[in-house]
């Protein structure tokens, strides 16, 4: 895997500066893809991002905007979402270094989506259901977070710290938006058989999407399962 394969995504960031030193931190470790989920109108060659880039404007000027999640990692097969906060579903929780040094790094032509949420309250569980595991950068004071771009340059920077392992062959993963169409029929299905119980539609439906997403479906299988229901919804 190589940095071109890992894409820094920023949720609803609320202080531009912040921003600037994301991208600063990104070209010194030597990762390009920076993606905002935000209002586009916020942003523009006068924010002050630019001020503390300092060098790093080319990766602002490259950044891409996006008003939903669900688009910003619609090309990804992997993502990660960085966190301390608890959350109420299912996704494996994960230290920085076992992070750093996971298998995923192995897969050639995977594109890893890495998330980070607004300086204020951190990503909702609700951004952290696109995600594969909860990652968490230990800390020594446990009422303390980190300010958001030095949460990214720490994350970027073990990545850095720790080589990728030699590439592995597999079949191509299926992409988010892949697995988003999936989980969107699979929910069609479950409410035409009055699967869910009342009042718990959203906490069991969040258990399939677990186990559709553990199940790391290739980019072959995608039209097989997505076949497979569409002919369900048919009968």
């Amino acid at each position: 895997m190589k940095t071109t394969d890992i894409a820094v995504i920023l949720v609803r960031p609320q202080i531009p500066e912040n921003v600037g030193f994301v991208a600063r931190s990104m070209k010194a470790f030597g990762f390009d893809d920076l993606r905002l989920v935000s209002d586009p109108a916020r942003w523009s060659l006068n924010s002050p991002a630019y001020r503390t880039a300092s060098g790093a404007e080319d990766r602002l000027l490259n950044m891409a905007l996006f008003e939903s999640l669900d688009d910003a990692v619609a090309d990804c097969h992997r993502v990660y979402a960085f966190s301390r906060r608890e959350h109420g579903f299912h996704r494996p929780g994960l230290e920085l270094v076992e992070w750093s040094q996971g298998d995923w790094r192995a897969q050639s032509g995977t594109r890893v989506g890495l998330l980070f949420g607004p300086e204020d309250a951190g990503l909702t569980n609700e951004d952290k259901h696109v995600c594969d595991a909860v990652v968490e950068i230990p800390l020594q004071a446990e009422t303390l977070s980190l300010n958001l771009a030095h949460a990214v340059a720490i994350a970027l920077y073990e990545l850095t710290r720790n080589p990728a392992p030699a590439p592995v062959e597999r079949p191509a993963p299926a992409s988010r938006e892949n697995l988003a169409r999936i989980g969107d029929e699979l929910l069609a299905v479950l409410d035409h058989g009055g699967f869910f119980k009342a009042g718990r539609r959203e906490q069991q439906f969040e258990v399939v999407r677990d186990l559709l997403y553990r199940l790391q479906l290739t980019q072959d299988e995608y039209p097989v399962l997505m076949g497979a229901l569409k002919s369900i919804q048919k009968k």
